[in-house]
């Protein structure tokens, strides 16, 4: 496989406001917007037992101007992702990953739920926005890029970051 720069990630972000919490990840290079349409996402563990709970997954075009319509969301409410393990491989995956679409493209109970866009000041930043959805009490991140995935709702991270 030939090595794809906009799929490095080289630098990972986090912020947050009254509103909203903010991930932004700057990529080794490359056109945000090539013809491989590549997706990034962001995997938030909300209660720190290092399976993911929301999948905030943004798809092409990445514009410098926010966008709710390129923007899917999901939620595991039966708490299989990763399987029986969050650290270890499982040979077979039983379970259904992300479940539950809680938002897409800016339909859902919250039509502001989450935005994405290419940072104006960056040209290889990705920047996510999203509502706090669970607490304000902190959240593990795992930030990826994938291009080619067509079942999204099924991915998992091993390790969230801090």
């Amino acid at each position: 496989m030939a090595y794809i720069p906009p799929l490095d990630i080289l630098t990972f972000q986090l912020s947050q406001d009254a509103t909203w919490d903010y991930v932004s990840f700057d990529l080794v290079g490359g056109d945000l917007n090539d013809a491989l349409n590549i997706n990034y996402g962001v995997e938030l563990d909300t209660d720190h037992d290092g399976y993911g709970d929301f999948l905030v997954w943004a798809q092409p075009p990445y514009t410098p101007q926010w966008l709710a319509e390129t923007v899917l969301v999901y939620q595991d409410t039966n708490h299989d992702t990763g399987g029986a393990s969050a650290e270890k491989s499982d040979a077979v995956y039983p379970g259904d990953g992300y479940d539950k679409l809680i938002f897409e493209r800016g339909q859902g109970e919250d039509p502001d739920l989450a935005w994405v866009r290419a940072n104006p000041q960056v040209s290889t930043a990705v920047q996510f926005a999203f509502k706090a959805v669970t607490c304000r009490c902190g959240i593990h991140v795992g930030r990826l890029g994938r291009c080619g995935l067509a079942r999204s709702w099924r991915l998992q991270l091993q390790r969230p970051l801090h």
